[in-house]
């Protein structure tokens, strides 16, 4: 165990999980003279950011691939300091049907329009009165829709939930999960500039925070023990295999999806308040399917970028192709299976799975113009037991109030929480991690050196430790 805490050291800091949240935290305490330890149940670091280059050499991030905006974005500036090459896809898309013949330009911004007015209507129908008036943002499209004849055909409702698709790839759940009320409640915070992969993968941002830490992997935690209301004793972490560890302060960066498992014990047990902003916010589950191929053979289905819309006759099925070539260095595709059919991939066997995605192609480039793939790789987020799914969404009747309660530390500033998930201007990102866990370890010692207690919520402490 520590010795008694010594206000003039810096504290003994154990960071549970050595995503982007707890490298984040770690290199900023390691930096600043904190003993830290970092426990990882996986074999290898990064999280849900997850670089594979078992695909003849290729290079694709698994898990999270993009830097949301690159200007002013601090993962972008990372990336710039360490000499990590950025790639930007171009986005221009051409959306095909379901029998892959591609929307007219005047159907296309018809549709369009029409979503974002819908989307419009729906903000102002729940934008008044309590919390109680939340509902479903699927919920009030379906509605919507039904009152109103402005979509033609089925053709025209299919483009429709293509659109509907894309809100679920950037929320990881089904439109009818959403809260209308506060499902894009980081928009008024979104970094500008372009959206960009990383040449290397996120894996090397990964490896440069974690460079002089004391990562522990394979170390599953099974129980946090974070002393009583007044006391000051130390923290105690167990793992599965039975070894303990003991430290001043523990800072727990686990997803979302993991605190729901009830899979960590806590003892104390979580408080009231806790227990219910985890239970309200949800987690969902985003899917890819990466096909690798000896040649590209798609460049009419790309003709103004490298994104290929599919508008299926099910919501979400392969609803967008990427060309990730640039990227990745051979001809690769990347596929986003979102909302309800990303939960329908995870019992999928693979053969069906790239049957399906082949089929899709056919239709959108032609009989005879696909070639088969030389390798895949199809993800199940869901399935992982260090994750539970993708990343956070704004659930019915959920507000920013909620994460910014997953974000309050308990024990008079002895467990600190840090995630996406903590992170009310920046969920569901991996920028968001990386904040949090500045964010966290500013709290942290601003709290052990006495400047105050860390007041509650997610925006960031302005204290200049470094």
């Amino acid at each position: 165990a520590p010795e008694p805490a010594n206000r003039k050291t810096q504290p003994s800091v154990i960071v549970i999980g050595a995503g982007f949240a707890g490298l984040s935290a770690a290199d900023e305490l390691h930096a600043l003279g904190c003993k830290v330890v970092v426990l990882e149940g996986r074999d290898r670091i990064g999280g849900r950011c997850w670089t594979d280059k078992s695909l003849d050499g290729r290079t694709v991030d698994l898990g999270a691939g993009w830097i949301h905006g690159i200007v002013g974005n601090p993962l972008a500036e990372l990336a710039r300091r360490k000499g990590v090459e950025l790639c930007n896809i171009p986005a221009d898309t051409l959306i095909h049907d379901a029998d892959g013949v591609v929307y007219s330009e005047e159907t296309d911004r018809k549709i369009e329009l029409l979503f974002n007015q819908f989307l419009q209507r729906a903000q102002k129908e729940v934008g008044t009165g309590s919390q109680k008036s939340d509902q479903s943002l699927g919920g009030l499209l379906d509605r919507m829709i039904a009152s109103d004849d402005s979509l033609d055909d089925a053709r025209e409702l299919q483009l429709f939930n293509w659109h509907c698709a894309n809100i679920e790839y950037s929320t990881a759940t089904d439109i009818h999960n959403l809260s209308a009320r506060n499902w894009a409640l980081d928009d008024e915070n979104a970094f500008d500039g372009d959206h960009c992969l990383l040449k290397s993968g996120y894996c090397a941002l990964a490896e440069h925070l974690a460079q002089g830490l004391d990562i522990r992997l394979n170390s599953k935690v099974k129980v946090i023990e974070h002393g009583k209301e007044g006391q000051q004793a130390a923290c105690k972490v167990t793992l599965e295999d039975g070894r303990t560890l003991s430290s001043d302060i523990v800072v727990l960066t686990v997803p979302l999806g993991v605190l729901k498992s009830k899979s960590i014990a806590f003892y104390p047990q979580l408080p009231r308040w806790k227990q219910a902003a985890i239970d309200k916010l949800g987690f969902g589950v985003l899917n890819k399917v990466v096909l690798a191929f000896s040649k590209i053979f798609w460049q009419r289905a790309t003709p103004i970028g490298k994104y290929i819309g599919y508008a299926s006759e099910r919501k979400g099925q392969f609803y967008l192709f990427i060309d990730i070539t640039d990227c990745a260095s051979k001809p690769t595709l990347l596929a986003l299976i979102s909302g309800s059919m990303a939960k329908e991939l995870e019992v999928t066997p693979d053969d069906e799975v790239v049957r399906e995605a082949m089929k899709v192609l056919e239709k959108v480039v032609g009989e005879g113009a696909c070639e088969q793939p030389c390798g895949y790789k199809i993800t199940r987020w869901g399935q992982d037991p260090f994750a539970m799914g993708s990343y956070s969404y704004v659930a019915i009747g959920c507000t920013p109030e909620d994460m910014d309660a997953l974000a309050r530390p308990l024990d008079h500033n002895r467990l600190f929480f840090a995630g996406e998930h903590t992170n009310s201007e920046h969920p569901s990102t991996v920028h968001g991690a990386f904040i949090s866990g500045r964010r966290v370890a500013r709290e942290l010692l601003v709290s052990w050196h006495g400047h105050g207690e860390v007041r509650e919520g997610s925006r960031c402490v302005e204290f200049p430790l470094r």
